[in-house]
């Protein structure tokens, strides 16, 4: 079951929150409002696309601090800063830190449901690549420590004796690791092992084992 899009609204203004979380509900889009920082990062707000309408000048957390937390998380949810004071740095340090839009108060019913279907947008792509991200990183960790080897080995365009010196193994066993990773990565060439394979290179050493995903 796919799990519904939802705008997160993140105001210390009990009024403003009441009327945002009115007009989307109206609109047919689920939304939960959250008067402080501490209260909405202790909700399970990342389990599918989403987007958060998240006020500059909040009690005890900034806005700005809270954008950072949610960066360092990797979160797929869609930020749009809002303010009412119509703060420029502010805004510019937002979008810096990956906010996708930044309002200024007050806004208007259509400005507020155009947004948050944007925003929405933005966090069903996020959340796709993100599936797909895990999807490769689960079909590389299917692979053994040496069928790993073997398959970067390929990648970076060594042939079978090539691979069997470097790894001081048989060709034999080269050929025979070869079909075992095809098969486990349901591929048929180096060209697919390669799409799958290239941007983990950066993130850990040729030698040892996958590292387990968070």
């Amino acid at each position: 079951m796919s799990i519904r899009p939802t705008v997160y609204i993140l105001d210390d203004d009990p009024a403003f929150c009441a009327w945002a979380k009115a007009v989307l509900t109206a609109a047919g889009v689920a939304a939960q409002a959250y008067e402080s920082a501490e209260k909405f990062l202790a909700a399970e707000f990342d389990r599918g696309p989403s987007c958060l309408l998240l006020d500059c000048q909040l009690p005890a957390m900034h806005g700005l601090e809270l954008l950072q937390i949610l960066n360092s998380r990797q979160a797929s949810i869609a930020t749009i800063m809002m303010t009412a004071t119509g703060d420029v740095p502010s805004a510019v340090k937002a979008l810096k830190l990956g906010a996708v839009d930044y309002l200024e108060k007050p806004l208007t019913p259509q400005e507020l449901l155009q947004k948050a279907h944007e925003g929405i947008g933005t966090s069903s792509q996020r959340w796709i690549e993100l599936s797909a991200e895990q999807e490769r990183i689960s079909q590389l960790e299917s692979l053994s420590p040496r069928e790993r080897e073997v398959a970067e080995l390929l990648v970076s365009g060594m042939n079978t004796k090539q691979i069997a010196r470097q790894l001081e193994v048989s060709p034999k066993t080269v050929e025979t690791h070869r079909p075992n990773i095809f098969n486990k990565l349901g591929i048929d060439s180096v060209v697919e092992l390669s799409r799958l394979i290239t941007p983990s290179l950066a993130e850990a050493p040729l030698a040892g084992a996958l590292q387990a995903s968070p």
